[in-house]
């Protein structure tokens, strides 16, 4: 079974719903592989994940993606995830940043496929997944999507595992249309006015940085050694 596992950085760290995640895709054993939308220099915290048994890591940046909302980044997913393929696609339930818990429920929306959310416990039987959430028992076909609760804590290494690689993805790879305007990612494209002209030259200056950063983690430049430690999952508080 390939397991795609969707997960942000967020101040160095990965997001403790999305840790909570990696470690149920693989305690169900398969091939895992990692999905972050995030500046270059997440690659840092991603490529330990390597370590605990992940056999491939994406990192999609662009400067296009700056400024990016909640139904951009589903759409920007989805494009990754198609590409990359799947069986079943876990998220955590939210971050702890944004709290809005839509990019999972949108990113299945995008794929059409199957969606259980707030999942506490999970078996997968054949072509069906069964699972427990907070608000009782449902199952779905797979190929399907589900966010995880805060219901365990991400691994450490083995002492004896490598240091693998993290590919870093362009939207030249993806290939996102911003033209679109429907509503979900034409504003990517361009610094959303209602913020203000502070905000536009904020996040022009953010698109500015992140084509440089790019461009750094192609030629493998101002990456430090990465921590063991960096993928750590907070403990529930």
């Amino acid at each position: 079974m390939k397991i795609l596992v969707c997960v942000k950085i967020i101040k160095g760290e990965i997001n403790p719903f999305d840790a909570c995640a990696l470690e149920a895709a693989l305690q169900m054993g398969g091939e895992v592989t990692v999905l972050s939308m995030c500046p270059p220099t997440a690659a840092d915290v991603l490529r330990p994940l390597t370590r605990l048994g992940v056999k491939n890591v994406y990192l999609l940046s662009d400067s296009a993606y700056a400024g990016s909302d909640t139904l951009a980044t589903s759409y920007i997913l989805s494009l990754a995830a198609k590409k990359i393929g799947f069986d079943l696609i876990l998220c955590g339930r939210q971050t702890i940043d944004g709290d809005t818990a839509q990019v999972g429920p949108c990113l299945a929306t995008k794929l059409g496929i199957g969606l259980v959310t707030n999942v506490l416990g999970l078996n997968i039987d054949s072509d069906t997944v069964s699972c427990e959430t907070r608000l009782g028992s449902e199952s779905t076909k797979l190929p399907a999507l589900l966010t995880i609760e805060r219901i365990n804590t991400l691994r450490f290494p083995s002492i004896f595992s490598g240091l693998g690689e993290v590919t870093l993805w362009s939207n030249a790879d993806v290939g996102a249309d911003p033209r679109q305007g429907n509503g979900h990612y034409h504003h990517i494209a361009e610094p959303r006015q209602n913020h203000g002209q502070a905000t536009g030259h904020r996040l022009q200056r953010r698109a500015r940085n992140a084509d440089k950063q790019i461009s750094l983690a192609k030629k493998g430049r101002d990456f430090p050694p990465p921590s063991e430690h960096s993928y750590k999952c907070t403990p529930e508080r």
